[in-house]
């Protein structure tokens, strides 16, 4: 296939206007927060991948959720701007917030989606099994003792096999919704992820309290066999038999979720999440705020110590009114430096910019009344070009004027020479 010209320049616009990627590293996020910011939070730690809100990925700086300190900054991926917004950080802090109980609390506790449906994929052949056992064994005793009453046990046992079902598929869900997470972490995929996890918590003591019921429907029967005077050896190993049909494979998840509630936990954690949050946001905030008018703090008054140092001087070269408006306007600065407030910080940060230009305007001023006078050179003059070319043509028809002179001269000169020798 031929290509032609356009088709070459077309291609090769593509690859010198093909964007180039902006996006900042982790290194220069950590960079973007400031060794101000990192140096008062040593334990502050980054999460491993980023973390997204709104599609917009950001790297993550948190403290651990068993940390007394408490701290939340972000860094925009795409620019490495330093989120400042309140409302974002907040999104960002909860989604963070979800982010560890996820990791902190519900994972390294060993009540994962997928290690509780391990369990339970475990429980249902055994649970199938002791079903069919039921049936068998019910239609055998009910033979001999009539009186005995299976039903509450078999209507409880079906429960708990729909129980079982219902869990399976709440976790499946789950373990999906984790998955997403997870290759994704972002502030809206932990609200669901947390949610998921609530929603299966309950499911799974849906679960559990199926059980009780069906483990209570065992201890029925066996109450009957006392009652009803159930000689022995039928008594002995009909008992056997019940204690038998207790063990669904659960034992271990069973004994854990009883002793530690996963559902009191989470909802203890998200009761939690709204102080948190703030706490985080509002450290932050503070921290930021502080750090950077330290900072410019720290750049300005350099400046205006000089000042004050030369006041003298500047002020017998006419700049005394200009000091005096430095040092009225300087005054509220100080007040702002020293009060270390969040609201005294953001003060500082506004006056700053006024001072700091005056005192530039004030330097200014004095090196322009300080500085040697000189002269400008006066500009040359460049000739006008129809000068030249009028001297151009005078010159030539002078010439050529001198020319016709001699010629005709000659002329005149050959004319007399012949004449005279016709004289002759």
């Amino acid at each position: 296939m031929k290509t032609g010209p356009f088709f070459l320049l077309a291609l090769l616009a593509g690859f010198c206007f093909a964007p180039i990627s902006s996006a900042v590293s982790s290194s220069e996020a950590l960079a973007a927060l400031g060794a101000c910011l990192e140096k008062n939070n040593p334990q502050l730690q980054p999460m491993g991948q980023t973390f997204s809100l709104q599609d917009s990925p950001h790297y993550v700086f948190y403290y651990p959720l068993a940390s007394p300190g408490r701290m939340v900054a972000a860094v925009r991926q795409e620019d490495g701007l330093l989120i400042r917004d309140p409302d974002g950080l907040k999104t960002l802090a909860g989604g963070i917030y979800n982010d560890l109980i996820l990791r902190e609390s519900i994972r390294s506790r060993g009540f994962s989606a997928d290690a509780i449906q391990t369990a339970v994929d475990a429980s249902l052949p055994v649970l199938d099994d002791q079903y069919a056992k039921v049936q068998v064994f019910v239609s055998q005793i009910n033979d001999k003792y009539p009186k005995l009453s299976f039903q509450n046990l078999q209507r409880r046992l079906e429960a708990l096999r729909a129980n079982t079902d219902l869990l399976k598929l709440q976790l499946s869900d789950t373990i999906s919704e984790e998955q997403l997470y997870l290759n994704y972490p972002s502030a809206e995929g932990s609200f669901t992820v947390i949610r998921q996890y609530n929603t299966s918590f309950n499911s799974l003591f849906g679960f559990i309290s199926a059980y009780d019921e069906y483990s209570k429907a065992i201890t029925d029967v066996e109450r009957q066999l006392y009652e009803q005077s159930v000689p022995d050896p039928d008594n002995k190993n009909i008992n056997t038999n019940l204690e038998n049909l207790r063990d669904i494979g659960i034992s271990s998840l069973y004994a854990k979720a009883k002793a530690s509630d996963p559902r009191k936990t989470l909802a203890g954690l998200l009761s939690q999440s709204g102080q948190w949050v703030q706490d985080s946001v509002s450290s932050f905030q503070f921290q930021d705020l502080s750090c950077r008018s330290n900072s410019a703090y720290d750049e300005a008054v350099t400046q205006y110590n000089g000042i004050l140092k030369n006041e003298a001087l500047l002020s017998s070269v006419g700049l005394g009114l200009d000091v005096k408006n430095v040092k009225t306007d300087w005054l509220p600065i100080e007040q702002d430096h020293d009060k270390r407030t969040a609201e005294s910080y953001a003060d500082l940060l506004e006056r700053l910019p006024k001072v700091k230009t005056e005192m530039d305007q004030l330097t200014a001023r004095y090196n322009a009344i300080i500085a040697p006078t000189t002269t400008p050179n006066k500009p040359t003059q460049q000739s006008d070009p129809t000068i030249w070319i009028i001297l151009v043509l005078v010159l030539a028809l002078g010439a050529y004027g001198v020319y016709m002179y001699r010629k005709k001269q000659q002329e005149e000169s050959e004319g007399g020479f012949d004449s005279d020798a016709g004289h002759h």
